[in-house]
């Protein structure tokens, strides 16, 4: 018989979604990072949970809106700010631009932005009262950081290194499922652990 559908035609369609994909980010660079992110994260804590065999719609709520916000408006502002400033840290470019990106990522993005604007997309959402969210905070905060140092160091300096613009916050997203996914066996440690589990990054 005659095989359905063609091998040339196989290899093509992954070629060609892609391609209208990269469309997209080109020119609809917001939008489409944020609707990735949202799915991304929404996505990686069900698997989560699944393997948990839990159910919290409020949890998955607040991965879905912190992964588009994450993803879409704030890494969208965050990533042009990062290339300009290593233009002016390191104009030369190279190793000493992909060192200012990343220290900066480290130094800023990771501990003053991501992970604050993440527990409060959680307390908002999930209702957390002011004791609440401030006890996430000091249970899990530096342990999340130092966490978040080691699993995303090494891509950063990918995204930075290799990716261009557009796609470096959909990148993160997708490293951000795989986070989820890896620290879900942390997720059930301690008290109510999933603000450990971040999005992306």
């Amino acid at each position: 018989g005659i095989a359905w559908p063609p091998p040339l035609m196989n290899r093509a369609l992954p070629t060609r979604l892609l391609a209208a994909y990269d469309g997209l980010l080109t020119r609809h660079r917001l939008a489409t990072t944020t609707v990735s992110g949202a799915l991304l994260g929404g996505a990686g804590d069900v698997v989560v949970q699944h393997a948990a065999a839990s159910s919290d719609v409020d949890r998955t709520a607040a991965f879905f809106i912190f992964g588009g916000v994450l993803t879409g408006p704030i890494n969208y502002r965050w990533l042009d700010f990062l290339a300009a400033a290593s233009r002016s840290i390191a104009p030369q470019g190279g190793a000493a631009s992909l060192a200012a990106k990343v220290a900066l990522q480290s130094t800023v993005m990771q501990p003053l932005i991501y992970l604050p604007s993440f527990y409060l997309t959680n307390a908002l959402v999930r209702r957390w009262s002011v004791a609440e969210a401030a006890e996430h905070v000091r249970a899990e905060y530096a342990d999340t950081l130092r966490r978040l140092w080691l699993f995303w160091t090494p891509s950063v300096c990918f995204a930075f290194g290799v990716l261009p613009l557009r796609l470096q916050a959909v990148f993160f997203a997708g490293v951000g499922f795989a986070w989820n996914v890896v620290l879900s066996a942390y997720n059930g440690a301690g008290p109510q652990r999933v603000a450990s589990v971040t999005v992306s990054q």
